[in-house]
């Protein structure tokens, strides 16, 4: 019983990671300019590049949320 437990535990673990890893979605230092691998862009053209159908990510969040403040 403990052994099946520990397996389900380690499958769902691995699925969250693998879910992680799809997201594709780069990190950047400064959400209001963002670099990606030395290229400076846009938030608009990061959002459209990286965060298409991906809301629920961090980066692209706080990326469109330097994007509303700027333009107040």
């Amino acid at each position: 019983m403990k052994k099946t437990i520990g397996v389900v535990l380690a499958v769902a673990l691995a699925s969250m990671l693998a879910g992680c890893m799809e997201d594709d979605v780069p990190a950047v230092s400064d959400p209001a300019k963002p670099v990606v691998n030395g290229q400076a862009m846009t938030g608009q053209t990061f959002l459209e590049k990286y965060c298409s159908n991906k809301s629920e990510n961090e980066t692209c969040a706080a990326v469109q949320k330097a994007m509303s403040k700027s333009s107040h």
